[in-house]
Order: structure tokens, then sequence, then C-alpha cells
């Protein structure tokens, strides 16, 4: 074999194992890729199954249960209205517009109510009373000088009696609840859902939780304009992260939230989901609490119950719900009412709403109710006095129950009055060097036991001390019936005189005991020193 054939079948052999070498190293690339692959895709299988279990158990704490730990809401006493009851058109005016009630030409609606000579119109609100819940009904109290001489409905019968929905004065809640009224879906306004689904996630009842074109035309929006400018979170995605999740902006949190809004959907109708949702969703801020759900945000913007928002109302609080500090109407109301205006345009471009109702809607102000109207309310003076009551003569399983309607005796009227009286009368006796010279005042019912106001001092809505509880004072000529008729008892005449110089008493072991005057504080009140 010549020189040449053996340096060609070495090169031939060396290519070989050069291949064959490489074919090894691709196999063992190739081997190892597919291991990872599987071995990974299971481990992610695992850790999906395992986060699904804990994410479902999670979900079912929340939503198979109460979803949410409601306050307790304490009510003053309804005013019942009865044929031949002493009670003047003024009065009743003064207690519907407590209520919140709006005076009309023409009553069409709940919450409304109108004037016309002798003649008072109201459509009274549905409400649940302590003894069994009542519907909304339109009735005409027909009065004779300051008595109501005949109740009429809506038919023209007769009625007896009726009796208003009582007022709300406040609802107690802990750092562990927070604000909210609860509101069904059922009684939801159904333009409210449908003008919120047409802004926020139109094709909510065609997806599954998760809406992958929403967020791929987010992507395009953002990234065309180079910072974020629109979301492709859907409602049920919202709700995940409200109930379950942070605001923390990041990838983890986002897929947890889009994990989440699928399991939700998977277990609960879209009625539901969207009933926890209006219900959970942060609208405002109150001071230290926050206004959650619409419920009580309908009740914080417009004092008045959802199902009676107008048009440009509803428009307004769908538009804060896109951003409640951006778009907050107190402190930024162009911004609020251009987004307002923006949302009325929609709903009358897709249907919602006729064109004459958007042109009466849109030529509207924000008309928002005062910003303390919802603090307002409340009677401090009274409130320290049913914790007391609470706390004493009401089990802690029964005042820890999520939604507790308390309803009390407390008459709205009576208290205005007595308030008007403590702030006026101090006034009037006041003098320039008696700055702090205070009063108070209870209104009782002897008859019924029952108290009708409280007023804790001239500052009517201060929430410390409270004078007409807790004020230590001397019983001065108070006592003088109660010594003048034992005295009486015991043999004295109204004539007989007294010598009034101090005295000694002596018990049966031979201590010797006499009254003193005594300084209790620097204020000078005075109390006798007793055995």
């Amino acid at each position: 074999m010549s020189q040449k054939s053996r340096v060609t079948k070495k090169t031939t052999s060396s290519k070989k194992k050069v291949t064959a070498k490489g074919k090894t190293i691709k196999q063992t690339i190739l081997h190892f890729i597919w291991s990872f692959l599987w071995k990974s895709s299971l481990a992610l299988i695992a850790v999906m199954f395992l986060l699904g279990i804990y994410f479902d158990r999670k979900i079912e704490r929340k939503f198979d249960g109460a979803t949410w730990a409601l306050p307790a809401q304490v009510y003053a006493r309804p005013l019942h209205l009865q044929v031949g009851k002493e009670l003047s058109p003024t009065l009743l005016i003064s207690e519907l517009k407590t209520l919140n009630y709006r005076p009309v030409e023409i009553v069409q609606s709940r919450g409304q109510f109108s004037v016309a000579g002798d003649q008072v119109t109201i459509y009274r609100r549905a409400f649940t009373f302590s003894d069994r819940p009542e519907s909304a009904v339109k009735i005409n109290i027909h009065f004779d000088v300051d008595k109501i001489v005949a109740i009429k409905d809506s038919k023209g019968r007769e009625i007896q009696s009726i009796r208003l929905d009582p007022l709300l004065l406040t609802r107690l809640h802990s750092q562990q609840i927070e604000d909210r009224v609860f509101v069904p879906f059922e009684k939801i306004p159904d333009l409210f859902i449908d003008t919120l689904l047409l802004m926020e996630d139109r094709n909510y009842y065609h997806h599954q939780g998760v809406s992958p074109f929403a967020i791929l035309r987010a992507f395009l929006v953002n990234f065309q304009a180079g910072r974020t400018v629109q979301g492709g979170s859907t409602l049920t995605q919202q709700l995940a992260k409200n109930v379950f999740l942070t605001q923390e902006r990041s990838l983890w949190r986002k897929f947890q939230e889009a994990y989440i809004a699928l399991l939700l959907d998977s277990k609960y109708s879209k009625d539901l989901l969207l009933e926890a949702y209006l219900n959970q969703v942060y609208l405002a801020q109150n001071g230290a609490t926050g206004i959650y759900g619409i419920g009580l945000a309908s009740d914080f913007y417009f004092a008045r119950p959802i199902n009676e928002l107008r048009i440009e109302q509803i428009a307004l609080l769908v538009a804060i719900i896109k951003g409640p500090s951006y778009y907050n109407p107190r402190r930024n109301p162009e911004r609020a009412l251009a987004r307002r205006d923006l949302v009325l345009r929609e709903m009358v471009d897709n249907n919602l709403i006729s064109a004459a109702d958007y042109q009466y809607a849109v030529a509207d102000k924000l008309n928002l109710s005062d910003s303390g109207a919802l603090n307002d309310r409340a009677n401090p003076a009274f409130i320290s006095l049913l914790y007391r009551e609470l706390q004493g003569n009401v089990p802690s399983a029964v005042r820890n129950k999520s939604g507790l309607h308390i309803f009390t005796s407390i008459d709205p009227l009576s208290q205005l009055h007595a308030e008007y009286a403590v702030q006026n009368g101090i006034k009037r006796v006041a003098k320039k060097n008696q700055p702090d010279l205070q009063g108070a005042m209870v209104v009782s019912d002897r008859e019924h036991a029952e108290i009708h106001a409280v007023v804790s001092g001239k500052d009517v809505k201060f929430s410390g001390f409270n004078r007409a509880l807790d004020a230590i004072r001397p019983i001065g000529s108070l006592v003088k019936p109660v010594v003048y008729l034992t005295a009486l008892e015991e043999g004295y005449g109204l004539d007989y005189i007294l010598n009034d110089t101090a005295i000694v008493l002596k018990n049966s072991t031979g201590q010797r005991w006499q009254p003193k005057i005594m300084i209790v504080n620097s204020v000078g009140k005075l109390r006798l020193n007793m055995p």
C-alpha cells in the first residue's frame, strides 16, 4: 500500500471520528434540553397545581361564607304617621329633609316628596324594619292644621298608619371592619351595570376571567405611548387583586391575579363576581376611613341610595371607579366633570340613554352632597350611651355579628331641637368672662322609659367628654323634696323651725360623724363627704 493511500485512509478515519463525536455532543445537548424541558414542565405543573389548591382554599374561605364583615348600622326611631296624630306639616317636612327625601313638583320615584296646600305626598323608600320588611309605597298625607286627618295610597285607598324609614345615625366599625353598605346584585340599577361594563370591561360576560385581547390591546397602546396609559385587567382580575393581593406592580403579582381570576370565573357566576366587585371597590377616603363599595359611595357623594341616582350621578360614580384619587370630584372637580361627560357620551353613543337624557344630564353640575354630610348625622353623645348599653347588656357574640341592625329610640327632630336649645341658650347667658361655659341636655320619655335626645355640650358633634352622662354635679335643691318628705313622715310640720347648726351623729358603736364639705377639684364642684 502506498504512502498516499495510508494518508487518505487516516484522514477519512479521522473525519468519521470527528463526525461521530459531533453527533454525540449534539445528541447530548438535545437530550439535556429535552430532559430539562420535561422536568421543568412537570415541576411547573406541580407548582401550578399546588398554587391552584392554595388559591382555591383562599377563594372558598372568602366567597363561600360571609364575604365581608359588615359594620353594625345604628338607626333612629322610625316616624309613625297615623290618622289623628298631632303632627304639623312643617315638622313632617323637616323629618323628610333629615332623611334626605327630595322636594319635587311631581312625585315619581322613591325618596321624593311634594307639598300642595294641606297635603304632603311622599314616595316612601323600602326598608327592613325590626319586625318586618316593607316595600316602597307612594302615600298622600292630609292635614287639618297640625293634625293628620287622612292617609291614602296612590290608588286612593285609606291607610290608618304607616311609618317612614328611620334615619341612619352611624355605622359601628373597627380597624378590622371596613366601612361599607352591602348592595345585593338585584338592587343595583341595570343602567349602572351596563355603564360600568361599557367603560371598564365590555366582554365581561364573554371571557373566562382573563381577556388576552384586552391585554394585547393594552400592550400595543402602552408601547406606542411609551408609558402605561391603558390597563388590560378585567373586572375579575381587579376583584382578585382587591380581595386577595396587594397593589404591588410586578409580573409575579400579575400572574397571581390572572390565575385567581381564572379560578374565580370557573367557580362562581358572573353576577356574583360583579356583585362582589361593586361592593369591594375603593371609591373615596373619608378622614381615616375608606369608602368601599358603591352603596356607601353613593351615600358619601350624593346622600342617597344607589337605586335613586340620576343618570349624571351614575356616570360620575362610574367615572370615579377609574381612579378614585385622580378623579376625586371634591379635589379635582374639572377633571371629574370631564371624565363624567366622557362616560355620558359613551352612554348615548351605545344607546344606553336617549339624546334628550344626554342633553339634560351633561348640562347638570356635579351636585355633590356636603363633604361632611356622612359624619354630621352621628350623635356622639348618644352613641357613647349606646356603647355602654351594648357592653353591659348585649353578649359579645351578638355585638360582633356582621351587619347587625340596631334600632334606637332617638328622635331626630327632638335631637335637632335639643342641640339648638343648648347652643343658643349658652350664647344668651354666657358672659365675656365665661368663654368656657358649657351645657348638656337629656330628653326622655318617662312613659316608655326611652331617651329621645342627648346633648353632651355646646359642640354637639364633639365625641369626647360626655357632660350629659359623666359630669359630676352638686344635687343642690333637687334633694329638698326628699328631705321635706322625710321630715313630714317623722312628724315635723311645715311651720316647724329647725336650728341650722352643726350636728354630730353617733352610731351604735360609739363612732362620731359630722358632715363636711370638701373640694372635689379645681373647677369648684362640691360633694358631701358621706360615710
